[in-house]
């Protein structure tokens, strides 16, 4: 049925970093605004553990997770471009930690199987396609940032795919065909964009 489905899918639809079928409409990474390397970075980091701390529910808890830790995947990419690895990794380290606080989220949301609600569903759906998002996106952009730092790319990737593994039992039954065909195309880009890593 994979390989049927492969072959008789439509071209690819520009997605304007690359070519994507489940990823053609996705939101790209901001701006970086504060990346690690400056002086201020500290107080950006203070106003970003306030925000999480005034999160009132898991689906803040969980929104404002996300949130962030795209604009650190962002300052990530500055980072690598800047060719400052120290910077990189304090952004990789936020990241790491901001993913952990949203599948903390997801995980103390009831499972599916044993109270159906729909709130933990929609976590899971939420959080799995968010993750799968930065995957992609950090697959496309690697070409394009220089060699030097930009293995650290890899490691992010390898954590969003291990934080999406330990989300995806909670996704609901009718989620997960959608979501298997997407991870497909996301291990096809991860392969095709970081062979050389």
């Amino acid at each position: 049925a994979l390989a049927l489905a492969f072959f008789s899918r439509t071209a690819p639809a520009p997605a304007g970093h690359g070519l994507a079928t489940s990823f053609a409409a996705i939101e790209w990474l901001p701006q970086p605004g504060t990346t690690p390397d400056g002086a201020l970075y500290f107080l950006d980091t203070w106003g970003e553990e306030r925000e999480l701390a005034a999160a009132g529910s898991r689906r803040a808890a969980l929104d404002v997770s996300l949130r962030i830790a795209r604009e650190k995947l962002a300052e990530l990419e500055a980072m690598v471009q800047a060719a400052n690895a120290p910077a990189a990794r304090v952004a990789t380290e936020r990241y790491r930690a901001l993913v952990g606080r949203a599948l903390a989220a997801v995980q103390d949301a009831p499972a599916p199987r044993a109270e159906p609600r729909e709130d933990a569903k929609a976590l899971a759906r939420s959080l799995c396609q968010a993750l799968l998002e930065h995957q992609y996106i950090l697959s496309v952009d690697y070409e394009t940032l220089p060699r030097g730092d930009r293995g650290l790319l890899v490691g992010v990737v390898a954590q969003a795919d291990a934080a999406y593994r330990a989300a995806a039992p909670r996704l609901s039954q009718r989620d997960r065909e959608p979501f298997f065909f997407k991870e497909g195309e996301v291990r096809w880009s991860v392969r095709a964009g970081m062979r050389d890593d």
